[in-house]
C-alpha cells in the first residue's frame, strides 16, 4: 500500500479483498515475520487442545490481580482498576485504525495478505503471532479471536510487530461493555498498564468504536 492511505481507502480495500475461503489482512511486516519457521498443525474448535477462550481470558486476568494481593493497599488499588465506569451511555465515536506510518516505512510498506482460511480466526493458522512477553501465542489468538468474532462481530484487520487490530461493523452494547473489557485486560494488560490506567476509561474508549487496538511492549 502506498504510505499515508486514507483510513477509509485501506478500509474498503481490505473489505474488498474477501472472499470465500480468503481472509485478508493488513500487515506490518517486520524482521521476526519475514524469519519465522513454519507454524505447527493446530487443534480444531471443539477438539481436544483447543483453548476455552472465556477461561482463558478469566485465568489471565486472575494472574494479574494476585499482583495486587500482597496488601490492602494494593488490593484497593485493584478495585480502582477493575472498577465499572460510571459515565455509562457516552459514546466517543467510532474510533479509528491506528496506523504508525513511520513504522510502516521502515518495515518497507503495508502490505494486504490474502490469507487461505475459512474464518477471520484460521489467520493465526498461518501467520506467526504472540507467545512474546505477556503476548497469547498464535493457538491462544485463534480461539479468542473465534470468540470475540462469534460474541461480537471482531474481526482481525492488522497486525504488526506487536500489535493487533480488530473491526468490528457493530460496536458492543452497552451490557456488554465492562465484561468486555475485562477481557481485553486479561488479554493485553498493557491496555491498561501502559494505556488506559483503569477499565473504567477503557470502557469509554470501546464504547461505540468499530476498532481494537492491542500493544503488548
Amino acid at each position: 500500500m502506498p504510505p499515508q492511505t486514507l483510513e477509509d481507502s485501506l478500509i474498503q480495500i481490505w473489505k474488498a479483498a474477501a472472499q470465500p475461503g480468503i481472509q485478508p489482512l493488513l500487515l506490518i511486516p517486520d524482521k521476526c515475520f519475514l524469519n519465522a519457521v513454519k507454524l505447527p498443525e493446530y487443534p480444531s474448535p471443539g477438539t481436544d487442545g483447543w483453548p476455552d477462550a472465556a477461561a482463558l481470558l478469566q485465568e489471565r486476568l486472575d494472574e494479574i490481580k494476585q499482583g495486587f494481593d500482597s496488601s490492602e493497599e494494593d488490593r484497593e488499588v485493584w478495585r480502582e482498576i477493575i472498577a465499572e465506569g460510571a459515565d455509562k451511555g457516552i459514546r466517543h465515536g467510532s474510533g479509528s485504525l491506528y496506523i504508525h506510518w513511520q513504522e510502516v516505512l521502515e518495515a518497507g510498506g503495508l502490505l494486504l495478505l490474502r490469507i487461505p482460511a475459512a474464518h477471520p480466526w484460521d489467520i493465526f493458522r498461518h501467520i506467526p503471532f504472540g507467545g512474546f512477553n505477556a503476548c497469547p501465542d498464535n493457538l491462544e489468538q485463534m480461539a479468542i479471536s473465534k470468540y470475540w468474532y462469534e460474541k461480537h462481530g471482531a474481526t482481525p484487520i492488522m497486525l504488526g510487530a506487536d500489535t493487533l487490530q480488530f473491526h468490528l461493523e457493530r460496536p458492543p452494547g452497552e451490557n456488554a461493555i465492562h465484561a468486555l473489557a475485562c477481557e481485553m485486560f486479561g488479554f493485553c494488560e498493557d491496555t491498561i498498564f501502559q494505556g488506559e490506567e483503569s477499565v473504567a476509561n477503557l470502557e469509554q474508549t470501546i464504547r461505540g468504536s468499530n476498532y481494537w487496538f492491542f500493544w503488548w511492549d
